[in-house]
């Protein structure tokens, strides 16, 4: 056992590296080439390190996934709790909407090369599906968590119901647009994006108010 300090942590800051080389690489080609497209070779080369450095890490290229969906998860909601969209003073629930929509489609195009990973392996794998949905409905009860501040701007029957659909709704709507699977359909800037996602929640969050305009 190595017993110098300074060569422990020498040691260690060059293995954080190396990780963080491994994930960056496989981000960059899961984006560009799907999971199936890519294997463990390019991303050991992408990398710059050896094929003995990434075995040590990780078994397989699906472990890298794994460890950058776990990595993604942890920075979004920490993100999310501290200096989140909800965060901000929003004067109504339709306000906070928008700037959670805008939140999560620059979260999801910054990380398209996982969410590219989901929606291949989810309908031949079941638990990669459920790491998606685990993370929504953490992120649903993380928005609900504020509803009494919006309670009065919201007059569907159920209002925790209606924000659980709109968060939804936001998320996979715009998850969408970044995988680019609605073709031409919706708009990809995000300016024109989030307004009509708005609309949409408008319609969940007060579906009377809507029926009648």
């Amino acid at each position: 056992m190595n017993s110098n300090p300074k060569l422990r942590r020498s040691t260690q800051k060059r293995s954080v590296k190396s990780e963080a080389a491994f994930l960056q690489a496989a981000s960059d080609l899961f984006a560009a080439k799907g999971f199936n497209g890519t294997n463990v070779a390019e991303i050991i080369e992408a990398a710059g390190h050896s094929t003995g450095s990434f075995y040590h890490r990780f078994a397989d290229k699906k472990g890298v996934f794994e460890r950058l969906f776990q990595i993604y998860r942890d920075q979004l909601l920490a993100e999310f709790r501290d200096s989140g969209p909800l965060r901000e003073t929003h004067t109504d629930a339709l306000q906070a909407i928008e700037a959670f929509a805008h939140f999560m489609l620059k979260k999801l195009r910054e990380n398209v090369g996982l969410y590219r990973v989901v929606h291949e392996l989810a309908p031949v794998e079941s638990e990669v599906g459920t790491l998606f949905s685990d993370l929504t409905i953490e992120i649903c009860d993380e928005v609900v968590e504020v509803l009494p501040n919006f309670a009065d701007s919201i007059t569907a029957p159920d209002p925790e119901m209606a924000i659980r659909q709109s968060v939804q709704l936001v998320i996979r709507l715009a998850l969408q647009v970044a995988l680019d699977d609605f073709m031409n359909y919706f708009p990809r800037d995000s300016e024109t994006l989030v307004p009509l996602l708005a609309r949409c929640c408008n319609g969940v969050l007060n579906p009377l108010l809507t029926a009648t305009k």
